[in-house]
């Protein structure tokens, strides 16, 4: 049986890095696999706990240099996956969008 998205909007997948920040401990460097409005799904060696509070600060990757886009967020982790040895995927549920920028180069 497939699963039913259950999203109110898109989420788009470009290639962004960054850091995701627990209060109190170190910054996780984490790579998005997609994003949207409410919120994006991240990969990292390490993760958070699921109900954690997180700052999100991503930004366009130097692979993609046509375009530039940086996000500063704040949010919940809602999901959290162990894909492979050491490899986590995580789920932020956006509360707050912090700053928000892009352009053309």
């Amino acid at each position: 049986m497939e699963q039913e998205d259950r999203r109110e909007t898109t989420r788009v997948e470009i290639p962004l890095v960054g850091t995701i920040t627990v209060e109190g401990e170190e910054p996780i460097k984490v790579y998005a696999r997609d994003i949207g409005q409410e919120g994006a799904y991240l990969w990292g060696s390490t993760s958070p706990r699921i109900g954690d509070k997180v700052r999100v600060d991503l930004h366009s990757s130097s692979e993609f240099h046509q375009f530039t886009f940086s996000l500063e967020a704040v949010g919940t982790i809602m999901r959290v996956d162990l894909h492979e040895e050491r490899n986590y995927g995580f789920a932020v549920n956006f509360e707050e969008i912090l700053d928000a920028g892009r352009g053309v180069d």
